[in-house]
């Protein structure tokens, strides 16, 4: 076989096998030809219990993985709850927190995308709860017939000089 057709055939099979790509070794003067595996292709729930159970044992290097393969998916499930992108962040990193704790037991995962998409899914509801929250008691307060001025001029009154400058300096 000439190199033009055996590159072409090596070309193909990283096509048809899905690697990203192809090595030769020589040994003993015969060649092989290695194939790694696509960086790409999502991880397997094995490979996040896996992960998982490193990471509770305090590994970054296996946090990291974790995070860098489905925060994404974390990301845009938030996102997809809350439609505020400050706050889809936040609840992903809520979310990543809450695995770094995980407290259940890891054979019971089957299937990781589920259980991210489902603790995604609570901790954005959990927010807008929250949130919901808030903003009933801040509304409550600000039902008072005195004006938003007066409001604000009764606090900056009880705020220190030093307090009152630095208050100033920032609004």
């Amino acid at each position: 076989i000439s190199h033009s057709v055996s590159i072409w055939l090596l070309e193909a099979l990283k096509y048809i096998l899905n690697v990203d790509k192809w090595t030769m070794m020589r040994y003993n003067d015969v060649e092989y030809y290695a194939f790694t595996e696509r960086e790409n292709i999502e991880m397997t729930t094995l490979e996040f219990r896996v992960c998982l159970e490193k990471v509770l044992r305090g590994d970054k290097g296996a946090l990291e993985r974790i995070y860098e393969e489905n925060f994404h998916f974390i990301y845009y499930t938030a996102l997809s709850v809350l439609r505020d992108k400050d706050e889809a962040y936040d609840v992903a990193m809520t979310v990543v927190e809450k695995l770094i704790r995980y407290p259940s037991d890891l054979v019971a995962i089957r299937n990781h995308k589920g259980l991210l998409y489902r603790m995604t899914k609570n901790a954005s509801y959990n927010f807008l709860k929250s949130k919901r929250f808030i903003t009933g008691i801040h509304d409550g307060l600000m039902a008072s017939p005195v004006s938003d001025d007066l409001w604000l001029i009764e606090i900056v009154e009880t705020l220190s000089e030093d307090e009152r400058e630095v208050f100033i300096r920032h609004c």
